[in-house]
């Protein structure tokens, strides 16, 4: 079984893959489509990343699919007319151009490229459009790309991948936010790029499940990542830390309730003494979790006063405080 559920004192873990009653999905019809920043900003690594990406990307489509890429910079360039049938001669094309990716094209105006795919109709009636965007997020005209993203994502599911140290991160969280999908970012390394981008498509194409956790004798708790703020996949592995109102006793469940089954699932805590090493863990992987959430929001000062006070009290570094060793 792997879902698993600990407990000590105040603190908890779960893990758990949720899944849907006999649900299967077809993807036959339904169209991927790439956005590949090639601006400037984008010269030296980046680019290979993207390339790689993009590579890994287009070997990985389900059969029966369309698909198209389109690069931009100061405008765009799509390298088919409309997306096209995933097939042997189409998909050689399309690694071709991957292998010959370059920040070629300027300047970075995402919108446009957005509005292209948009007003262009669907190759099969109401099939699921999926986008995936490779940037570093560099952009002009963010609000108008967040609006557009929003406007359609009833008919489109909008990724994105975050390239390289300097990446505009809000601008990629907002893609995912907005567009009902999924984020992630990479650096360089090889096997990073590969789980990362075979991660990102396995969750579009498992689509979201809404999930509710609940806590035997535990009306009110914490939970980091908090359930609002995640997106969650049918099949892909989850895990969350919490934090309850009073210690909890031995033998506890835990309750997974996805939206759609007719069932819920339960789990049994395996509890720990609060003087174990279990306990310390617990403790500080929920601050620390807590700490990040914090970092995701709206940098206020009450905020950072937050993340500082959890900082100082549990060890915990943050930009707002530094550890000193005596």
């Amino acid at each position: 079984d792997k879902n698993i559920a600990i407990c000590s004192g105040k603190y908890g873990s779960i893990s758990f893959i949720p899944k849907k009653e006999d649900e299967k999905i077809d993807h036959d019809g339904e169209e991927f489509i790439f956005i590949v920043d090639c601006s400037g900003s984008m010269s030296g690594n980046p680019i290979k990343v993207a390339a790689q990406c993009l590579l890994i990307f287009i070997k990985s489509l389900p059969k029966n699919c369309y698909f198209n890429v389109v690069r931009f910079g100061s405008e765009y360039v799509p390298l088919f007319e409309k997306p096209v049938p995933y097939n042997i001669e189409n998909t050689e094309i399309a690694l071709n151009l991957a292998k010959s990716l370059d920040a070629d094209l300027g300047g970075t105006n995402l919108s446009k490229p957005f509005d292209y795919i948009f007003k262009t109709p669907l190759s099969v009636n109401d099939k699921l459009r999926r986008i995936f965007v490779l940037t570093d997020g560099c952009v002009f005209d963010t609000a108008e790309v967040i609006e557009l993203v929003k406007r359609n994502s009833t008919t489109t599911m909008s990724n994105a991948i975050g390239i390289g140290r300097e990446v505009d991160k809000g601008l990629v969280q907002k893609i995912g936010e907005n567009g009902k999908g999924f984020i992630d970012f990479v650096i360089e390394t090889e096997e990073d790029m590969k789980s990362k981008v075979i991660n990102q498509l396995s969750r579009s194409l498992s689509g979201l499940c809404k999930v509710e956790l609940s806590i035997e004798d535990n009306e009110s708790f914490e939970i980091v990542p908090s359930l609002s703020n995640v997106r969650l996949s049918p099949g892909i592995p989850c895990k969350f830390y919490f934090k309850t109102a009073n210690e909890m006793r031995d033998n506890l469940h835990i309750i997974i309730d996805v939206e759609g089954n007719s069932e819920s699932t339960i789990i049994e805590m395996k509890s720990f003494p609060v003087d174990s090493r279990t306990h310390e863990s617990l403790e500080f992987c929920f601050n620390n979790e807590n700490i990040k959430e914090l970092r995701r929001m709206d940098q206020t000062a009450n905020i950072k006063n937050q993340i500082a006070k959890l900082s100082v009290e549990y060890g915990i570094l943050s930009p707002h405080v530094g550890l000193l060793g005596v």
